[in-house]
């Protein structure tokens, strides 16, 4: 399978976006954007509001692991890296 950046970000987005909005009490505020490098790493980003970011990241960053370990496993589907942010604000 071919790496194509734009397909896998829209992958990504279609699986991940429902689930952190699922975890805010505020899902409109919710944003992911990314890019993707030919040399197949994924850079994810989340932007949500500030009282948000917390049930994010989770007690001691448990969400936040999981959401990389879900994040992983779409990208393992293409062979790509995937690396997470979260912004507040």
């Amino acid at each position: 399978m071919e790496f194509n950046g734009a397909e896998v970000l829209e992958q990504m987005k279609a699986v991940f976006l429902p689930v952190v909005q699922a975890m805010v009490d505020s899902p409109e505020d919710v944003y992911i954007e990314g890019t993707a490098t030919q040399s197949k790493t994924v850079f994810i980003s989340i932007k949500s509001l500030q009282s948000d970011s917390g049930k994010i990241i989770g007690r001691s960053g448990r969400n936040a692991d999981a959401l990389r370990t879900l994040l992983s496993a779409v990208g393992g589907r293409y062979r790509a890296r995937v690396i997470l942010e979260i912004v507040e604000g």
